[in-house]
């Protein structure tokens, strides 16, 4: 057998490390910026780390356990849907003063994902209900926007 088919033996590292414990806090600190409404990119820039990290990081943390999620969901729910709610805000904006049809897309993909963080089926009329419907109405151009 040679060495490059030989398996590798899984590096464990004491459990008072620096590494490990610089770590550990950064862990501790990503989580707290998510909690603060950091996206996974801001908190990856702030900590010097991969967004692939943070992402793995804030998977684990909460996974680990129940109970802590249990706890958690609620903020984290609570945080996504200010976070998409004020995104709406800003596309419904576009839709309205600019005619933007990428916002009016982003308006629906929103209400999509609203209505699966709610387990709604988006053609559902539950979700309808819950979601409301999604009406854009789109200014028609005037004689001043076509001499442009």
């Amino acid at each position: 057998m040679d060495r490059r088919s030989a398996p590798r033996a899984k590096r464990i590292e004491p459990h008072n490390t620096p590494d490990r414990q610089l770590r550990q806090q950064k862990k501790a600190a990503a989580i707290e910026m998510r909690l603060r409404y950091w996206t996974e990119t801001q908190i990856a820039q702030q900590l010097g780390v991969s967004q692939m990290t943070i992402s793995r990081w804030l998977a684990e943390a909460f996974h680990a356990d129940e109970e802590q999620v249990r706890t958690l969901a609620p903020s984290l729910r609570a945080m996504e849907a200010q976070r998409q709610d004020a995104l709406a805000r800003r596309m419904l904006d576009a839709v309205e003063e600019q005619g933007d049809t990428t916002a009016a897309q982003v308006l629906v993909r929103l209400h999509m994902l609203r209505a699966k963080a709610y387990g709604l089926d988006v053609g559902s009329p539950d979700a309808n209900i819950l979601m409301g419907p999604i009406i854009v109405e789109v200014p028609s151009p005037t004689a001043a926007d076509e001499r442009c």
